[in-house]
């Protein structure tokens, strides 16, 4: 059985699932049935998936969780730790400082957000990576970087001492770019995105049509939690007027429609605190929190104690 299977939300066909196989630097599609596809999932994860990838396919990926999507039912990650973090690379993390966190989360986030495809970058290191934007209904919910291979002409950055002579070490590693192969890598990785929010739908039963108020609430939660939106927003993907919303809010689930996003939000913000190395303020950010002031008094309201001791103490989690 090949190790990375990628199915795509668009290949559905009665009891049938069109599937990505990659066996052996070979891509090709076939058909899984229902049964079967459940199986393969059941034994499998996000991560798993993504390790072997990296293995097949000899490039290492990184996956930043913008949405904060991606965990099971229970709150648990579906995200190795430091998945997210490119820093776990030498090459990354030699140099690393406030202009590599911009250029990802500003710049590469901008340009992820408007393109409708995988697309390559270059960083000021000179290292070149493959960028693939992970969406649904066209809200970015993550960002996966692939690669990295050494630009043409660039790779002139300096390094000192220890750090220096680990740069120069993994530098030499990197092989040159290649359109070809980048352009096929593009079409796998797409596939592969694809794949991982269908987990997170099926996990969460989002993959079906919502046959319930709560069910359209919830997946409007899911998809929406981390932008700036109120019960407004809400009120319009019902169809409904904003009161009838409020007071529908409040009888299904006992509380306003603010609390209910804070709670989704500080869900996520704890998963982001164990499974990643992010600051508390780039959290606060990710979870959609106005700033980080707000962020610690709130989470300090609503879990018991503020986000930095509940990182640091297992046994607060």
């Amino acid at each position: 059985m090949p190790a990375l299977i990628a199915p795509c939300g668009h290949g559905i066909v009665g009891d049938v699932v069109v599937c990505l196989f990659i066996d052996g630097g070979e891509v090709a599609y076939g058909l899984l049935g229902e049964v079967e596809m459940t199986m393969l999932w059941s034994t499998s994860t996000c991560e798993q998936s993504l390790l072997d990838a990296e293995q097949l396919l000899t490039i290492r990926i990184t996956l930043h969780d913008i949405g904060g999507i991606f965990h099971d039912p229970e709150g648990l990650p579906l995200l190795g730790a430091r998945r997210q973090s490119h820093r776990r690379f030498i090459l990354c993390d030699s140099g690393f400082g406030k202009r590599c966190a911009r250029h990802c989360g500003g710049v590469i986030y901008k340009q992820a957000a408007r393109a409708p495809a995988p697309f390559e970058h270059t960083c000021w290191k000179g290292l070149r990576e493959i960028v693939v934007p992970i969406k649904r209904d066209g809200i970015l919910l993550g960002v996966l970087f692939a690669g990295s291979w050494l630009a043409s002409g660039r790779g002139r950055v300096r390094m000192a001492g220890h750090q220096g002579d680990a740069w120069a070490q993994a530098k030499k590693s990197l092989l040159r770019w290649d359109e070809q192969r980048a352009a096929r890598l593009c079409r796998v990785l797409d596939m592969l995105g694809r794949g991982l929010i269908a987990e997170v739908d099926r996990l969460f039963k989002l993959d079906e049509q919502p046959t319930t108020r709560k069910a359209a609430i919830l997946r409007f939660l899911k998809y929406n939690a981390t932008r700036p939106i109120g019960s407004s927003d809400l009120a319009h993907a019902l169809a409904l007027s904003n009161s009838r919303t409020s007071h529908l809010v409040r009888a299904i689930f006992g509380m306003s429609f603010q609390t209910l996003l804070t709670r989704e939000r500080i869900t996520r913000a704890k998963i982001l605190l164990v499974s990643t190395d992010y600051s508390v303020k780039e959290i606060a950010q990710r979870v959609g929190m106005p700033n980080e002031y707000y962020f610690n008094r709130t989470f300090r309201k609503n879990v018991g104690n503020p986000p930095g001791r509940f990182r640091l103490s297992p046994s607060l989690r």
